[in-house]
C-alpha cells in the first residue's frame, strides 16, 4: 500500500477492502498511519476494550473500540451463504464512519472479488504464472 502511485492517492480517496485474515491490529493501524480508510472483516471473537466480544453486540453501526486500536471503528455484519447452504454471520469494521448498510455492502462485495480471483486462478491457470513474484 505504501507503493501506490502518488497521482492516484492524491486524486482519489483510497479505501482498502480486506478479508478477515488482514483484520489484525497491526494491519489496521498501518492503514491508519498511511491516512487511508479500510473496510475489513474481523472474527466474531474479537474483543472490545470493555471485555465483550463483537458477536454479543446487537446493533449495527455502533462505534466500538477494539483491543489494540487507539481509535474507534464502526461495526456491521451481514449473512454470507457459502457452498454448504448454511448462512454464516460475517463481521466487518470500517475505519471511517459509514452507514451500517454501506459497510455490509462493501463486506459482501469482497466475496465477489474473491470469487473472481478463484476463478482466474483455477480455471485460467493464473496461479501457475501470473502472480509468482512481487
Amino acid at each position: 500500500m505504501r507503493n501506490l502511485p502518488k497521482d492516484l492517492t492524491k486524486k482519489f480517496q483510497v479505501k482498502i477492502l480486506a478479508d478477515t485474515a488482514f483484520g489484525t491490529k497491526d494491519f489496521i493501524n498501518s492503514i491508519r498511519k498511511l491516512k487511508y480508510h479500510a473496510v475489513v472483516g474481523i472474527g466474531c471473537n474479537r474483543k472490545l476494550v470493555n471485555g465483550y466480544q463483537v458477536q454479543f453486540l446487537h446493533r449495527r453501526g455502533q462505534q466500538v473500540q477494539l483491543v489494540g486500536l487507539d481509535f474507534p471503528v464502526t461495526l456491521s455484519w451481514y449473512y454470507f451463504k457459502p457452498n454448504n447452504g448454511q448462512f454464516v454471520k460475517r463481521y466487518v469494521i470500517s475505519t471511517q464512519p459509514l452507514k451500517p448498510s454501506t459497510i455490509s455492502w462493501w463486506g459482501k462485495r469482497r466475496w465477489k472479488i474473491e470469487g473472481w480471483f478463484k476463478t482466474a486462478k483455477h480455471r485460467f491457470g493464473l496461479d501457475k504464472f501470473g502472480q509468482g513474484t512481487l
